[in-house]
């Protein structure tokens, strides 16, 4: 197990495939694809430029690169000159006031907060955003985003993408509408001050935990719901942003031997995209040693498709959602498992679940070869 030390708690973290149950590592997986896609706090939208700006490339029309552009210098605009000073996003930044912390974070506390501050009380803040409390770090965002003045909901967000969305052209237009959509995805978490993914990711590795010393609590709900609740009750003891980004080498620990052992259901992400950069550094090195290579024009093309298809955002949301597809391929994998008479259930260690998987595959490849 792995130790991980709150302010206010201790968490005992799976660190391995071997304890884990699938249907945990399964809830992980799902969580952790919406963090990678869509992204968790409000410094995620900087990422969703990029990936928008690679996308359209040099395929696309002057139109669709100046609606990108409009769209990121409003979000800059508002964001960066956005003046918090005397703003409710300032006021969850407050620590202590007098050396009194405070757990209501409502509107009119918080302005209570910052007349308190204006009257000369000795104030104590957070360093940043990533160090505070996950829930105070959602209506941290919220308030950021509402008060900027990009929008207050959903609808007037969706205002200031749609001369984006109907300028887009040129190759790979779902990849696009699929980008927009995931960016979309984070806004309305940040309006409804949904706890992040990654946050939601890292407690379904925990299996229990301990506030102020006393006994260890184990926890057994992990379903979204109780997931949710666990995120809750960690966040009331400090967990933060800070927190579940520098355990992610945990991360790589648990889902390694399942890469190993499973390579075709459990992809290594980064051997891969290794392994694509090493074959565009050769084909940099063969573009200077062998200018006149007639080949070159389709070996660029290969390379360019395969950066293309690694930066493919994944549907999150809707009826053909990927995370959605992780949880169901649990149920259908479990209920194949048990018609063949094998004992899986939800507590079932994840490379456990996936031997079984592996030996049921292999067993009919064998018969389909007699």
């Amino acid at each position: 197990m792995f130790t991980l030390t709150l302010p206010g708690a201790t968490a005992l973290l799976h660190d391995s495939c071997y304890k884990l149950p699938e249907s945990r590592r399964t809830e992980f997986s799902y969580y952790s694809l919406i963090h990678s896609a869509v992204g968790s706090t409000l410094d995620d939208i900087d990422k969703h430029f990029d990936l928008l700006s690679a996308l359209m490339g040099y395929d696309s029309s002057i139109e669709s690169t100046n609606a990108i552009n409009a769209l990121q210098n409003l979000f800059s605009e508002s964001l960066i000159n956005y003046n918090p000073v005397e703003s409710l996003p300032l006021a969850c930044m407050i620590y202590s006031v007098d050396g009194q912390t405070h757990s209501d974070y409502d509107e009119e506390t918080l302005k209570g907060l910052l007349k308190k501050k204006d009257e000369g009380a000795e104030v104590v803040f957070f360093e940043s955003s990533q160090k505070m409390p996950e829930h105070l770090r959602a209506i941290h965002d919220f308030h950021s985003l509402t008060g900027s003045g990009i929008g207050l909901t959903t609808e007037e967000i969706d205002q200031h993408f749609a001369p984006l969305m109907e300028s887009l052209d040129g190759n790979n237009i779902e990849s696009k509408i699929k980008a927009v959509n995931n960016f979309r995805f984070l806004l309305f978490d940040l309006l409804l001050k949904q706890a992040a993914p990654n946050i939601l990711a890292l407690c379904c590795l925990v299996d229990s935990f301990s506030v102020n010393g006393k006994d260890s609590q184990k926890w057994e709900d992990y379903s979204p719901t109780g997931i949710e609740e666990l995120a809750k009750q960690l966040s009331e003891q400090g967990l933060n942003q800070e927190h579940a980004r520098s355990i992610s080498p945990l991360y790589d620990k648990v889902l390694e031997p399942l890469e190993q052992k499973f390579p075709t259901h459990f992809p290594d992400r980064k051997k891969e995209a290794g392994e694509r950069l090493h074959r565009a550094l050769i084909l940099e090195a063969t573009e200077l040693l062998e200018p006149d290579d007639t080949t070159l024009d389709a070996k660029r093309m290969e390379v360019e498709e395969e950066f293309m298809q690694a930066i493919d955002p994944p549907i999150i949301g809707g009826g053909n959602s990927v995370s959605d597809s992780i949880r169901e391929a649990y149920q259908k994998n479990k209920f194949l498992l048990l018609t063949e008479g094998l004992p899986v259930n939800d507590n079932t260690p994840s490379f456990e679940f996936w031997s079984f998987i592996y030996n049921l595959q292999d067993k009919y490849r064998r018969k389909s070869g007699e």
